[in-house]
């Protein structure tokens, strides 16, 4: 429960028809295709630990991701983890919105691919001046509505660190100590009271 970067992620199992057409276009920049042909996107695409409650479908999370808590970024602090990149449907809709210049930051060179917490929304850079950097817009840093973040994907996803859900798991009654996992099994679960 120590993973870092992208450990963290689910590897693409199979390229459909949406992603196919992204990369064979080449419609985002080397670094960010790359990481597209590599691991899976969209909601899901995190391989945090789960924890079995009740019956077969009663699960609630164990860990989840961290990634900057109280950085500096450009001289101002910044606590944002991602959300998720967007499945390759949702990235073709934004590189046409990109194309038509539909939004501010569309104008300055970038494409919109994904969500942090608390509202940024994390782009990537398309132009020579920027290409494959990654960037959020939005109000998590009060001063500057946009920032550079880092200078590729694979450099963003080196900020993710695996925590425990203390807090969740404090309000459930939950202790670490009575907590297994079984080998064949991709979940935890919690020892019954003799």
């Amino acid at each position: 429960m120590n993973r870092k970067g992208l450990e963290l992620l689910r590897p693409l199992q199979s390229i459909d028809d949406e992603l196919s057409m992204i990369l064979e276009q080449r419609l985002f920049p080397p670094k960010f295709s790359t990481f597209l042909s590599l691991y899976s996107t969209g909601l899901g695409s995190f391989q945090f630990e789960r924890i079995l409650l009740k019956d077969d479908s009663d699960f609630i999370i164990l860990t989840y991701g961290q990634m900057y808590n109280n950085d500096l970024i450009e001289g101002k602090i910044y606590s944002g983890t991602i959300d998720h990149i967007f499945s390759p449907d949702r990235l073709l809709t934004e590189i046409n919105e990109y194309k038509e210049k539909k939004e501010k930051w569309h104008v300055m060179g970038f494409a919109k691919i994904g969500l942090m917490f608390h509202g940024d929304i994390l782009l990537v850079g398309l132009e020579d001046n920027n290409q494959d950097e990654i960037w959020r817009y939005g109000q998590g840093i009060i001063e500057k509505l946009t920032c550079k973040l880092e200078d590729d994907i694979f450099n963003f996803f080196k900020k993710l660190t695996e925590k425990i859900d203390k807090e969740g798991l404090q309000e459930l009654h939950i202790d670490l100590e009575d907590i297994y996992k079984k080998l064949d099994e991709d979940f935890w679960r919690i020892k019954k009271a003799d």
